[in-house]
């Protein structure tokens, strides 16, 4: 039987199809002492919010604290710092072509955890002991780039999380990619601790032993690849709720008129004019929210504000993106998601141009963390659901893994945009303008992502 699974009310995700593992094939069993009342889904919703918070909060929010303080330790200027992201950019690129098949297979999504999480926690360690620069664009830039690309929000978790929910799959999303914004809410402070208490040096081996110590458990025990592979269906949904595809349908929700209805293979997917469309969205918005998360604490301090205040406000931000991306999750179901893109990207690049105005009015950058952070917050939940709206959940791991060299390069020069400009004018002012308005374009881009043609039956 290769079915169709049929959302209910015509919501996001309607009718797509259902690999052919379901049919009665061999199935993993879940843990023993998992209660069957529980939907296995929301395990694998919270591994990956945990997933995302290690990553995100060490390789942008926490790495925000270390910026200034490996500059003053090492003399080493902030542009030559910020040439990591560009390093661990391309190192993703290259990574996510081969890594990203592998979510979709079988065991992949537990492998890549403990080969990801392994890797990771052992590069930070490293950079404990890390004298010269080369060492560290080698252990943060290529050894960790690669096990990020097998772990966090950029595969690995929206192509799972996307795979066990169809209806529920707006806030599923969004609760998994709260991550991203709770690193930020527990990496800075966190970080900025370490540093004054112990040294920075101390903070690199602790942040190391959290990553060995919870996620390849989390990966080795919990980690299964899709529902149909443990005996469920996606969102828990009994077999009364699966059903052949009903020819000639009309369907007046306005979010499910534009769902594909089944899904694509990735050579399908590269012959649509809307994914090109998407990437330069994407693209977009690549360019301009890494820079910020990195920059945007020496910013402040570069305007007058002192250390603990800026990592306040960093902190502000991180907690406003974290708790706004679940009413955005929730809105995609009920709106089409480039509609709901549209919005909460012209206001982070709105919201960011309020940074550039701040100087001592401490209002202004209270109104940037919040608007900023809940519109930027949007981009993970929002980004992540973009795909699998457009091309299904079937191939979803291995188009992103094709798509991701084309969308995340943006996301290396931008950083060593901003660093090299102020390490040549002294401020960041022209940097951060930049970025506003790549916000707002892509806000306004994304507009013309109509939906491709329901894909023809095909094999990879």
């Amino acid at each position: 039987m290769r079915a169709l699974h049929r959302a209910k009310n015509g919501s996001l995700g309607d009718m797509e199809r259902l690999p052919p593992t379901y049919d009665g094939q061999e199935i993993n069993k879940l843990p023993r002492f998992w209660p069957k009342r529980f939907f296995y889904g929301w395990v694998i919703v919270f591994i990956s919010f945990w997933d995302s918070m290690l990553t995100a909060g060490i390789q942008s929010y926490g790495f925000s604290v270390f910026l200034p303080v490996l500059s003053n330790h090492f003399g080493w200027s902030r542009g030559a710092i910020s040439a990591v992201q560009l390093i661990r950019m391309v190192t993703t690129m290259i990574a996510a072509v081969f890594l990203g098949r592998f979510a979709d297979q079988r065991h992949g999504p537990r492998y890549m955890m403990i080969a990801g999480g392994t890797v990771a926690g052992l590069s930070l360690i490293l950079l404990s002991r890390m004298q010269t620069l080369w060492q560290f664009y080698v252990l943060f830039g290529v050894v960790f780039g690669v096990a990020m690309t097998a772990l966090g929000g950029m595969i690995l978790g929206p192509t799972i999380v996307s795979k066990w929910f169809i209806r529920k799959r707006g806030r599923a999303l969004a609760i998994a990619t709260m991550g991203v914004s709770a690193g930020g809410v527990v990496a800075i402070p966190l970080t900025r601790f370490f540093i004054d208490a112990f040294g920075w040096r101390l903070a690199w081996t602790a942040l190391g032993i959290v990553m060995l110590t919870t996620i390849i458990p989390l990966g080795a025990i919990f980690m299964r690849r899709q529902p149909e592979d443990v005996g469920l269906l996606p969102d828990n949904d009994s077999d009364d709720e699966i059903s052949a595809p009903i020819q000639g349908r009309q369907d007046t929700s306005r979010a499910s008129a534009l769902t594909i209805r089944g899904s694509f293979t990735a050579r399908q997917a590269f012959k649509s004019h809307s994914l090109w469309i998407l990437v330069v969205v994407q693209t977009l918005g690549s360019l301009a929210l890494s820079p910020v998360l990195m920059h945007q604490i020496a910013y402040m301090q570069d305007k007058g504000m002192n250390p603990l205040t800026a990592a306040f406000i960093g902190t502000l931000v991180a907690f406003f993106a974290m708790v706004g991306k679940v009413p955005w999750g929730i809105l995609a179901e009920h709106l089409h998601v480039r509609f709901v893109i549209a919005i909460a990207f012209t206001i982070a690049g709105s919201s960011l141009w309020l940074l550039t105005q701040a100087n001592d009015q401490f209002m202004m950058y209270i109104a940037y963390s919040i608007f900023f952070g809940l519109s930027m917050g949007s981009m993970p939940p929002l980004n992540n659901l973009m795909w699998v709206s457009y091309f299904g959940r079937d191939n979803l791991g291995r188009i992103r893994g094709y798509v991701t060299p084309l969308t995340r390069w943006t996301g290396g020069f931008s950083p060593l945009f901003a660093g090299f400009m102020w390490d040549k004018v002294g401020n960041y002012d022209l940097a951060f303008t930049v970025f506003s308005l790549s916000w707002i374009t892509a806000g306004l881009v994304v507009l013309f992502a109509g939906n491709p043609k329901e894909p023809e039956a095909a094999s990879e």
